[in-house]
């Protein structure tokens, strides 16, 4: 009896994890449209500012070497990487279903299994079954979109930045320390990225805290599923590559913004070094500028985006951690 309760409580938290999972999968995708629709209004604003920001630096600083590659090789690896877990999840969903239904097993069951909040008041049948599709696809590319999306527009920002410093090292090495006019530009162009870097968090500080809100919930639902034995070899390559691709993609995201936040720092250490005869007012203006702006992205406001946010993500996960398997060993107590 007491067996029997314990796999009546732990099929219930199994059906439970998995109706959260799924709807915060779509609730997600849901929310990351409209949240693009209301950037869409803000676009025209934002990428003018940008593009003005873009033909001055141009002018003086040149293309950023890199950028298009860095973009392309970041486009590629998210969309292949994104691919194949899903490719993964739909065949590993395919042998599940086989494997309990056995004969009976055709296209009804399996949409029906994929999406039962909607069949349940719609019928199922071709139209149906095509919007289903389309619905779990959408759902499924705008998670990576949200992230792919950051990352893009943080590694353009950051190279400018680097831009910045790179000119910096290069008079400095060579104590080419010009008029004064060399650093009132040189304020300027830091001064009209950390404004864009600024304007740049108004617009997108909500989708960043939809993509920290949504990696870090499959995570922590991924982390619960660990401390039940996964069956099968492909539920287990499954397993494996989707909590490394999930582990992934909040590295990534939080690296590339956060490298924003670094390149806005690096001038600081190069300006101390300027000898005392070259010291002037803009020099220190600019110091002063780099040491309280704080240029970074934020989640709304709510946390910024630097190099530590990993370490403050890895320990609220292993809190969690902690406390599941705590919390699985009462329940099979």
């Amino acid at each position: 009896l007491c067996y029997l309760k314990r796999r009546h409580k732990n099929t219930i938290y199994e059906e439970n994890s998995e109706q959260q999972a799924l709807y915060a999968f779509y609730i997600g995708g849901i929310a990351t449209l409209l949240l693009y629709l209301q950037l869409s209004i803000r676009w025209p604003k934002l990428i003018k500012t940008w593009c003005q920001m873009d033909k001055i630096m141009n002018k003086r600083y040149g293309y950023p070497a890199s950028l298009d590659l860095r973009l392309r090789l970041c486009l590629i690896i998210c969309i292949t990487l994104k691919l194949t877990d899903y490719l993964l999840c739909m065949y590993n969903r395919y042998i599940e279903m086989v494997n309990k239904y056995g004969d009976d097993y055709d296209y009804k069951v399996f949409f029906n299994n994929t999406l039962p909040q909607l069949f349940k008041i719609v019928p199922l049948n071709v139209a149906s079954a095509v919007y289903c599709t389309v619905l779990n696809t959408h759902s499924t590319l705008t998670s990576t979109f949200n992230d792919l999306f950051i990352i893009l527009l943080s590694i353009s920002l950051a190279l400018r930045f680097k831009q910045v410093t790179q000119r910096l090292e290069k008079n400095v090495s060579k104590f080419q320390f010009e008029s004064e006019e060399f650093w009132i530009e040189i304020r300027e162009d830091y001064d009209r990225l950390s404004t864009l870097c600024k304007e740049l968090d108004e617009n997108i500080s909500y989708i960043i805290l939809l993509s920290y809100s949504i990696n870090s919930f499959f995570l922590l639902i991924q982390l619960y599923e660990s401390l039940e034995a996964v069956s099968g070899l492909v539920g287990r390559i499954y397993f494996i590559t989707s909590f490394v691709h999930q582990i992934f993609r909040i590295v990534s995201v939080s690296l590339y913004a956060a490298w924003i936040n670094d390149e806005s720092l690096e001038p600081m250490n190069i300006l101390n070094s300027v000898p005392s005869h070259a010291y002037n007012t803009e020099v220190k203006r600019l110091l002063m500028q780099i040491s309280f702006d704080n240029v970074a992205l934020t989640g709304c406001k709510m946390f910024k985006i630097t190099r530590g946010i990993i370490l403050s993500i890895a320990g609220a996960v292993v809190t969690y951690e902690l406390v599941l398997i705590q919390f699985n060993s009462e329940t099979q107590a």
